[in-house]
């Protein structure tokens, strides 16, 4: 029988990163038991020069490796990893309310209701913010000798606005008395009108461009308008509350309107018809086309009988949605606005009463649809930073927010409550009763209806979720356009629409 040869294998195995390189040794006898000359250093560093291996070589891990009859891999040479840089920080300078900061989530995504809120004031020629630059990295080496370059840190501009300067490209200070905020990393500080008293027919209506404290009252017909945030520590009875920026009103909210985010919860309402006509109008073209495939309606059923038969009984929301267009329209009659002119003509010609029966080919259609994506794309360019409403208690009152609402007393009864994002009742035993409670995102509410079963809706957008703690029979849930009434009281509910577009409504019996 022939005999075998002693073997021996060297296995170079290089990371991914090409910042660590091992290798393994192999050695096999003949069938004499005689084993081949072990390898030397210089022939493991020929092997992995040819690997491409030039820098971080370990000398003396491979001498002890060649010392043993067999390794299995052993760190022969390792890269110099960078040091990235530093990312930059900002530190602000005045206080926060710690009852009135921005909401925050956690990694589990659970709100700290009790960060909402505002700030105080400062002083003309006060450092309001300074920005610590991050300190630079370092330079690293893969084992081939390619330089790594340091991941850079995020860096940090100031922007002075309005009632502030810029010191240095490191410091911002006020430039006026005032209270300050940031938005975007660019830093205002507004003035502030604070009244000790009620608001009512002595003080007059409020109108201010800055910031406006009340430590009293809004009394009723009285309205309080600001450019910026609007804080009122006691109630609004029958008045009217307007505010570009956040609006804290620590007392009850009874028969009034809070509008939190100016003209911007107009555009967002009129964003909503928007999306939901765009979306009405492709479903109607799509169907035209079914029904001129098929032929359902024979050969002599023109296209524009064939619209109007379905605005009729399939899509009859189109006409509702083309009516409020049409309203807003008319209002913007004085403002010469194109769109509205333009807009005014397509609707009253192609949708509305008999005007579907004049059209000949069902895609005279996309002109409408052209020129509503154009509005809906200049509207969410024109959409400004959003904005917080919170609310202790309200009652047959409107609230509307472009941003959250937050109400942390003891809740809503037959109110209408709407948030371009998310509603959030904080407070464990407040109670939602009777009225509509509509968010664009997510809702959480403690206690929905009540044992007499007073009608009750809840509303979010297609990806929207509800959660609530407690529910009664006739609570309405809407998910995009589906919809569910509660029969009977549960607990722990959570609405939302699963991946195959259904309503799932996961609940326990209470």
């Amino acid at each position: 029988m022939e005999g075998t040869s002693p073997a021996r294998c060297l296995n170079i195995s290089i990371d991914q990163n090409k910042t660590e390189v091992y290798i393994s040794i192999l050695y096999a006898p003949d069938n004499q038991g005689q084993y081949p000359p072990k390898y030397t250093l210089e022939e493991i560093s020929t092997e992995l020069f040819k690997a491409g291996v030039v820098f971080g070589i370990i000398d003396d891990n491979i001498k002890k490796a060649l010392e043993e009859n067999e390794t299995n891999k052993v760190l022969a040479a390792k890269g110099k990893l960078p040091i990235d840089d530093e990312d930059d920080a900002l530190e602000l300078k005045f206080q926060v309310d710690s009852e009135l900061k921005k909401l925050n989530e956690d990694k589990n995504g659970n709100v700290d209701f009790k960060s909402i809120g505002a700030v105080n004031s400062v002083l003309k020629g006060n450092v309001i913010a300074t920005r610590i630059p991050g300190k630079k990295g370092a330079e690293g080496k893969d084992v081939s000798g390619r330089i790594i370059k340091p991941k850079k840190g995020k860096e940090i501009r100031l922007t002075a606005g309005s009632g502030c300067e810029l010191l240095n490209e490191n410091t911002i200070a006020a430039s006026i008395d005032g209270k300050p905020c940031m938005k975007n990393n660019v830093f205002y500080v507004y003035k502030t009108h604070e009244l000790s008293q009620d608001v009512d027919l002595i003080t007059g209506n409020i109108v201010f461009l800055g910031d406006i404290i009340i430590h009293g009252n809004v009394k009723e017909g009285m309205k309080v308008s600001s450019e910026n945030s609007i804080t009122i520590d006691q109630n609004v009875e029958r008045a009217e509350i307007q505010g570009k920026g956040e609006i804290i009103i620590k007392g009850n909210v009874i028969a009034s309107s809070v509008i939190g985010g100016g003209e911007d919860t107009l555009k967002i309402k009129e964003i909503e018809i928007l999306n939901a006509l765009i979306k009405d109008l492709k479903s109607l073209i799509s169907a035209v086309e079914e029904i001129k495939n098929i032929n359902i309606l024979g050969y002599e059923a023109s296209d524009g009988q064939i619209i109007k038969l379905l605005l009729e009984s399939k899509f009859k929301e189109i006409y509702k949605q083309c009516l409020l267009l049409l309203t807003k329209a008319a209002k913007n009659r004085d403002k010469k606005d194109m769109f509205s002119e333009r807009l005014t003509e397509l609707l009253k010609g192609k949708l509305v009463g008999l005007a579907p029966l004049s059209i000949k080919h069902y895609s005279e259609l996309n002109e409408i649809l052209d020129l509503l994506i154009n509005r809906l794309e200049c509207l969410n360019k024109e959409l400004l930073v959003p904005v917080n409403v919170m609310v202790s208690y309200c009652q047959d009152a409107i609230i509307e927010s472009t941003g959250d609402v937050v109400v942390s007393g003891t809740g809503s009864i037959v109110s209408s409550i709407s948030a371009h994002n998310n509603i959030y009742f904080t407070k464990d035993s407040s109670v939602v009763r009777g009225g509509t409670i509509k968010a664009s995102s997510e809702i959480r509410a403690k206690i929905v209806g009540s044992h007499s079963g007073v009608i009750t809706k809840l509303s979010v957008g297609e990806s929207g979720h509800i959660w609530i703690n407690t529910a009664f029979h006739n609570t309405v849930l809407f998910v995009g356009n589906r919809e569910f009434t509660i029969e009977n009281p549960c607990r722990d509910v959570h609405a939302y629409l699963d991946d195959s577009h259904e309503l799932n409504i996961d609940r326990l019996k209470l």
